[in-house]
């Protein structure tokens, strides 16, 4: 009809939802380089430059993990689970896509788990390892294992905004701009308070992103939540949790971790010695998940 466009040229559905993705590319934008911002902003050079390194390393555990599941996973949410009014999901879609998101969820509950109580500890070693001793010092250190508990969040905000922008609606895409929006002026205001008044250095944006990626996983959630529940769809977040014994043995294994990890002047067996005390907690992990990874075999070879 030509009341769906604009000048005779423009359809006005896909230009409203063009508009509504460039202002959420927008703020993607000033979030991604926010932290780089804030740091010429408020930090020293030196503190710039420690940064640049842990976010480069970790960054790549994104790229090459997390970034392909996001944009399969994407593809897979709009397929499964359609917007349009004239063909709405079936309920058996609904199901495919909620046991998908379960499925990746709880790999990453898992992976989350021992990133946090075994990376804090572990990856200091290991960078130390591959780029020198020269970058041995506590502040590096430091950084590197609070960007380890910022790694999940990344994981967990992908996969769930991933969802959100497959299914949401031009309004409910217009929501999430704002409430990202909101998000920008926190991180700010965590950033000012964190390295100007607080004196963290580098590892205040580290805790100011974790700040921001928190609040766009609540909004991501809490819309995930609602979308299943208007199409008559149980869905719990404990059925994507690991189970409660693989918490358990990661809190351990933090504890254990941090009893163990080598001094400032580490010798190979020292570094040894946490390696092979983190993967004997690692191997329980998986043993305790032996039934969701035995299931997941069984599809991949059944696909």
């Amino acid at each position: 009809e030509k009341s769906d466009y604009l000048l005779n040229l423009f359809s006005v559905p896909l230009l409203s939802l063009s508009i509504n993705i460039y202002a959420q590319s927008v703020v993607k934008h000033i979030l991604t380089q926010g932290d780089s911002m804030a740091l010429a902003a408020f930090s020293t050079l030196e503190e710039q430059g420690l940064y640049a390194l842990a976010s480069n390393y970790g960054s790549l555990v994104a790229r090459i993990i997390f970034q392909p599941i996001e944009e399969s996973s994407r593809n897979l949410f709009g397929k499964l689970l359609a917007i349009s009014k004239s063909e709405p999901a079936t309920k058996e879609s609904l199901k495919l896509g909620k046991a998908y998101l379960c499925n990746i969820l709880h790999a990453y509950g898992i992976f989350s788990i021992m990133i946090c109580a075994l990376g804090p500890t572990i990856v200091p070693e290991l960078l130390k390892l591959l780029i020198g001793s020269q970058w041995s010092l506590p502040g590096i250190q430091g950084l590197l294992s609070n960007y380890c508990y910022y790694i999940p969040l990344l994981a967990f905000n992908g996969i769930t905004e991933a969802f959100v922008a497959s299914t949401a609606t031009h309004s409910e895409l217009r929501q999430q701009a704002a409430w990202m929006g909101a998000c920008s002026a926190g991180f700010v205001t965590a950033a000012y308070l964190f390295l100007r008044i607080g004196k963290l250095g580098a590892s205040g944006i580290i805790w100011a992103n974790l700040m921001n990626l928190t609040l766009r996983i609540v909004w991501s959630s809490w819309f995930i939540k609602r979308y299943f529940r208007d199409r008559k769809v149980a869905f719990r977040i404990t059925e994507a949790l690991p189970n409660y014994g693989s918490a358990a043995v990661g809190v351990l294994a933090y504890a254990v971790m941090w009893g163990v990890r080598p001094g400032a002047e580490s010798n190979l067996w020292e570094i040894f010695r946490s390696l092979v005390v983190g993967g004997m907690f690692a191997v329980s992990i998986l043993i305790l998940e032996r039934r969701y990874l035995f299931e997941q075999y069984r599809k991949y070879k059944a696909a």
